[in-house]
């Protein structure tokens, strides 16, 4: 993530929100400012992206939610845009199988973002989320050497830390590559696991080669998902 250009701590009672400014975007001809907006709250950690116009309209999309009640990350969004449009997918990792929300603004003529295409409970990314990529593939981060590097290391370093788990079923491994190409397992509750497979398996991700993060020209983060099965 981009250093901060400042810091604003607001206080609300017990809440404690503050207000990272982003970066600064144009869409058509007008210009926005993207903050993140952090708040501690009595069950969770909240933090949302939002979206402020020169007229001081704002725009609000789920960033990360911790539910401190049941100790696991249940939402995660990322945002992506081209010259004229933004595009919000947020991720519910409230069930045993991952869906996106995906959202589109664009500005009007007043230079106000208004919803242009919404679509709920998606399996997948939608072939329209921008920047494009070869094949109208979205872009996102890559593991050096490809896929095949990928499942050679995760054969080699995953698979045994899972080899008795492994036996009865295969496993999907959520990670979030943050802009340094740094992976951080996510959702990994749902793997039910013990607690000593569980540390075993964050300190051997936490080993895990740096993730290209310069795609086409474009520097990206967001989730990945890794498919582990038995060798």
């Amino acid at each position: 993530m981009k250093n901060y250009l400042f810091l604003i701590i607001i206080f609300f009672s017990l809440n404690i929100k503050a207000q990272d400014l982003r970066e600064e975007i144009k869409l058509k001809s007008s210009y926005f400012k993207v903050y993140d907006i952090n708040s501690n709250e009595k069950d969770s950690d909240v933090t949302k992206y939002q979206i402020i116009d020169s007229k001081g309209n704002k725009l609000e999309h789920i960033a990360r939610i911790f539910d401190k009640k049941l100790n696991k990350e249940t939402f995660l969004g990322i945002y992506r845009k081209n010259d004229s449009e933004i595009h919000f997918i947020e991720f519910n990792q409230t069930q045993e199988t991952s869906t996106l929300d995906h959202y589109v603004y664009i500005p009007d003529v007043n230079g106000k973002l208004v919803l242009a295409k919404k679509e709920i409970g998606l399996k997948d990314y939608p072939a329209d989320l921008p920047p494009k990529f070869k094949n109208n593939k979205p872009i996102h981060p890559e593991f050096v050497g490809g896929d095949a590097e990928l499942n050679k290391w995760v054969e080699k370093n995953i698979a045994p830390i899972l080899k008795k788990e492994l036996a009865t079923k295969d496993f999907v491994l959520t990670l979030e590559i943050d802009e340094n190409g740094t992976a951080t397992l996510q959702n990994l509750s749902l793997l039910s696991l013990k607690n000593e497979t569980e540390k075993a398996l964050i300190a051997k991700i936490g080993e895990m080669p740096k993730w290209n993060t310069t795609v086409q020209g474009y520097k990206v983060t967001g989730v990945v998902y890794v498919p582990v099965s038995k060798p």
